[in-house]
């Protein structure tokens, strides 16, 4: 036993605790995808504007029930919704899987929520929130000494290693190209990663996300989904990549820099 619950059990409760979580996550990244302070956003239809019932919010199964459209006006839902809710259901058992029910899991689980939301609102708007990640990094780089994690000196050399590596590819292709590959919103979710993984997990985040992202591009290229110059939301892949190293980069990491004893 461990506490209220059995030592197993805890993955699972902390997975139904983030399935209704993810509620609420979803109506964050909606607010934020509009512009909107993230405390004020309400839980309605975003083509009516209709408040919904507590019974349109019961996580994954409203959506279901209801079709995937409005109960007023009929417009279609999108699947971030459910998409969003499953998510954090998963990463919310995935951090307590992994780490138990400690200090550790929980902020594991932040990290990661942090990373899901600013994918979500990048999905939607093509914008990384400001409102999120810099405050993220900012509490990832003063807490640092007394976090699991690398460590001050460590922390904010990732950050500054990540985020200023991104900065500097950043202005090398628009000064190339003539175009933006990659945003600020980007460059600060790098930065975040850096502090919170060190700048060796998070520099391998970042080649992880990289290298989803590029498959994912080159496969929707293939399929004839996006042109060659189409912009891709980067923050999922990142998201993806910071997720994975903060949850498996104790063999994750040895594998990839091929130190695997």
């Amino acid at each position: 036993m461990t506490g209220l619950f059995p030592a197993g059990a805890w993955p699972w409760m902390a997975g139904l605790g983030g399935l209704i979580l993810g509620s609420f996550l979803n109506t964050l990244a909606l607010g934020l995808a509009g512009g909107a302070s993230p405390w004020r956003a309400r839980s309605a239809c975003p083509a009516c504007g209709h408040r919904l019932a507590w019974f349109e919010l019961v996580p994954l199964v409203s959506h279901a029930f209801l079709g995937g459209r409005c109960r007023y006006c009929r417009a279609r839902l999108s699947l971030l919704y459910p998409l969003g809710e499953a998510l954090t259901a998963l990463t919310a058992l995935a951090c307590f899987w992994r780490f138990g029910p400690t200090l550790e899991a929980w902020i594991a689980l932040a990290f990661c929520l942090v990373l899901l939301v600013c994918a979500l609102v990048d999905i939607k708007s093509m914008l990384v929130p400001d409102s999120l990640a810099l405050p993220a990094l900012a509490l990832a780089l003063i807490f640092s000494p007394w976090l699991p994690g690398p460590g001050f000196w460590p922390a904010l050399a990732g950050a500054m290693f990540i985020g200023g590596g991104m900065w500097g590819v950043a202005l090398l292709f628009r000064s190339w190209r003539g175009l933006e590959g990659l945003g600020l919103g980007d460059v600060k979710l790098g930065a975040l990663m850096g502090a919170f993984l060190g700048p060796v997990g998070g520099g391998l985040a970042l080649g992880l996300g990289a290298a989803a992202g590029l498959v994912f591009y080159l496969a929707l290229l293939a399929a004839g989904r996006v042109a060659w110059r189409s912009r891709l939301p980067f923050a999922p892949f990142l998201a993806l990549g910071g997720a994975a190293m903060c949850l498996a980069g104790d063999w994750l990491g040895p594998l990839l820099l091929g130190v695997w004893p």
